[in-house]
C-alpha cells in the first residue's frame, strides 16, 4: 500500500512539472503588439528644456497675452530653425507636449519671423481707441500679409478702430488678397497629398490591413474637411488673379 501511494505522489509531481518544449514556451515573450503609426522622436535634452521654458510660460499667460505668447512663438522658431539639434520631428513633439496644434505652432513662428521682438514689444504695449491692446490672435492674422505697407496701414485701422479678430479675418481671409498664386500653391500642394492618402488607403483597403485603415481614414477626413473650407477662398483668389474672366466664363456668367 506505501508502495502504491508513493508511485501516485511522483506521478502527480511529473504531471506538475512543464515539459521542456513547454518550459520554453512559457518564458520566452511572444511578439507584442504592433506599433501604431510613426515612432515617436526620443526628446534630446535642448528640445526638453524648449518644452519645460515653454510650458512655464503658458501656466501664467491667458489665451490673448501678446507678450508671453510671443516669447513661446520665439521657442517654436528656434525649434524649428534648428533640426539637427532638436531633431526632425521637434515641432510636432512641442505641439503634444505644450497642448498647442503643430500648424498653430508654425503659425506662432510666422509671428517672430514678421516682426523682431523690439518691434513687437512696442505694437504690444499701444493701445487702440477703446484704450485696448492687441490680442494676439490679431497677431496670428496680421503676419499672414506679406505686404508690409498694406500689414503697417491695416494695424493703424486696427488701432483707429478698435477693429476685433472677426473683423480683420473678414478684410484678410487667410492673407488671399495679398498672396493669391502662393495660396494656390499651398492648396494644390495638399489637394495632391489628399489624393495619394486616398490612393495608400485604398491599396491598404485591400490587403486589409484594420490598423493603417483607421489611422488613414482620420487623414482623409481633416485632410477633405479642411480643403473643403478652402473651396470659397481659392475660387476668390482665381478671380483676383484673372480679373474675374476666368471665373466668368468658368460659370457662364
Amino acid at each position: 500500500m506505501a508502495e502504491t501511494a508513493g508511485l501516485r505522489k511522483r506521478s502527480r509531481k511529473a504531471a506538475a512539472e512543464p515539459r521542456p518544449r513547454e518550459a520554453r514556451a512559457a518564458v520566452t515573450p511572444g511578439p507584442g503588439p504592433k506599433p501604431r503609426g510613426r515612432p515617436r522622436q526620443e526628446i534630446v535634452p535642448a528640445l526638453a528644456r524648449a518644452i519645460e521654458t515653454a510650458t512655464d510660460l503658458l501656466a501664467s499667460a491667458g489665451a490673448e497675452d501678446a507678450l508671453t505668447r510671443y516669447k513661446v512663438a520665439r521657442i517654436v522658431a528656434h525649434v524649428k530653425g534648428a533640426p539637427g539639434r532638436y531633431g526632425e520631428r521637434a515641432v510636432g513633439t512641442l505641439a503634444r507636449s505644450i497642448k498647442i496644434g503643430k500648424k498653430t505652432l508654425y503659425h506662432y513662428a510666422e509671428v517672430v519671423e514678421t516682426w523682431d521682438p523690439r518691434e513687437f514689444r512696442k505694437l504690444a504695449s499701444r493701445r487702440g481707441s477703446g484704450g485696448r491692446a492687441l490680442p494676439w490672435s490679431m497677431f496670428l492674422e496680421l503676419a499672414l500679409i506679406r505686404d508690409g505697407r498694406k500689414r503697417a496701414a491695416l494695424i493703424e485701422t486696427a488701432f483707429a478702430k478698435d477693429l476685433s479678430v472677426r473683423a480683420i479675418r473678414k478684410i484678410v481671409p487667410g492673407g488671399v488678397e495679398d498672396r493669391p498664386d502662393e495660396f494656390l500653391e499651398s492648396f494644390l500642394r495638399k489637394s495632391a497629398r489628399f489624393a495619394s492618402l486616398v490612393e495608400v488607403l485604398r491599396d491598404r483597403l485591400v490587403k486589409g490591413d484594420v490598423e493603417w485603415n483607421r489611422e488613414l481614414l482620420t487623414s482623409c477626413r481633416d485632410s477633405l474637411g479642411d480643403l473643403s473650407k478652402k473651396l470659397p477662398v481659392v475660387v476668390g483668389a482665381l478671380r483676383q488673379l484673372n480679373g474675374g474672366s476666368a471665373a466668368t466664363r468658368g460659370t457662364g456668367e
